[in-house]
């Protein structure tokens, strides 16, 4: 893209002056060149993240990128408003068309859904354990202060297991499917009301769990348990190819559960991934988009700085819709716990 010249706008602009005659009052000439310069650059990413989103992206190194596209809506406005300051009127122009695209992608996930006209409401939390380090008595404690009716965990070691029971889980939720693993292979649903576990045959690393429950008054739902592999770290442990097989495979498994369906947990995977597009394509519903909630990240917790992006998620289909969301901290852990209420329909006289 080549260096605009504001040579030709010259004449028709007013000097840089204030009331005095004293060239002060608006940037000068190299200050606005500067704004214009990264002003372009800003939106030249924002058009790189809008080609990474519409491109389906799921292999390589570009999977990571595919991950920060959300940003390009703030660079793209921010793109906007420098290529103003600068005056370059007709950069900005391009500039104000590409931050309109940015947002259209975002406008589903910030209006929420209308909920069913009769339903149930039912509270799901999901929650990566980090190879069972998290702190059981904070799980607890938000399974309890916020009402949670179903509670899915990944990375459930038996020792973690156990000490959730210990903190008084079993207590709120005494209906468990669990498939407890050392490491960070373990899964479970824990539940207000009876499980009707599942068989779950799908080919990946981390166990899936699966099962039947009915909250009285509402439609019977097949819940899911969910982790496959993430793409590891650029540069350090690359397996973006594995990432992109076990998000085909559990695309697969969660196409054939039957509705209404919900499936919660650890996706390793953002809604402007093309996994998750997928997925979406098929008649899943992401709960931050039901409920209009459009910046809720889940990952990472345990690090310098806010969390970057939402691999955690609350997708149905079928019928439940979402209409609140939170993200809860817990020590221990690097994600945050995710908890949802859904709008259940009720059953069928």
């Amino acid at each position: 893209m080549s260096e605009p010249d504001d040579r030709g706008a010259a004449h028709d602009e007013a000097p840089d002056t204030d009331e005095t005659g004293d060239r002060t009052a608006a940037p000068g000439r190299s200050t606005r060149r500067w704004l214009g310069i990264v002003g372009l650059a800003l939106t030249a990413v924002a058009v790189a993240a809008l080609g990474l989103r519409l491109l389906g992206v799921d292999t390589g190194l570009l999977v990571y990128v595919t991950s920060f596209v959300p940003y390009g809506v703030v660079l793209a406005v921010s793109g906007v408003v420098l290529l103003v300051l600068a005056r370059w009127r007709r950069w900005a122009v391009v500039a104000i068309t590409v931050a309109v695209c940015s947002v259209a992608f975002q406008v589903p996930v910030m209006v929420p859904d209308a909920p069913p006209a009769s339903a149930v409401p039912v509270v799901v939390m999901t929650l990566n354990l980090h190879v069972g380090g998290a702190d059981p008595q904070r799980v607890v404690d938000i399974v309890r202060s916020r009402h949670v009716d179903l509670l899915a965990v990944q990375e459930l070691t038996p020792e973690e297991a156990s000490a959730l029971l210990t903190a008084g889980l079993g207590d709120l939720l005494p209906y468990v499917a669990a498939r407890a693993a050392g490491g960070a292979q373990g899964t479970a649903l824990w539940s207000r009301w009876k499980l009707d576990p599942r068989d779950v045959q799908v080919p990946l690393i981390f166990r899936q769990v699966a099962a039947d429950v009915t909250p009285p008054g509402a439609e019977s739902l097949t819940i899911a348990a969910v982790h496959p592999a993430s793409p590891g770290h650029p540069f350090v442990a690359d397996d973006t190819t594995r990432w992109a097989s076990e998000q085909t495979a559990l695309a697969v498994w969660l196409d054939g559960l039957p509705d209404p369906v919900v499936a919660v947990g650890d996706f390793n995977t953002t809604l402007d991934q093309a996994p998750m597009q997928a997925l979406l394509a098929h008649g899943y519903q992401d709960a931050a988009e039901q409920a209009g909630v459009f910046w809720r990240p889940t990952w990472p917790y345990d690090r310098i700085g806010p969390p970057l992006l939402a691999i955690d998620h609350v997708l149905s289909r079928g019928g439940p819709v979402a209409d609140q969301l939170a993200v809860e901290t817990v020590p221990g852990t690097d994600h945050g716990a995710l908890v949802v209420r859904l709008q259940v329909p009720t059953s069928s006289p």
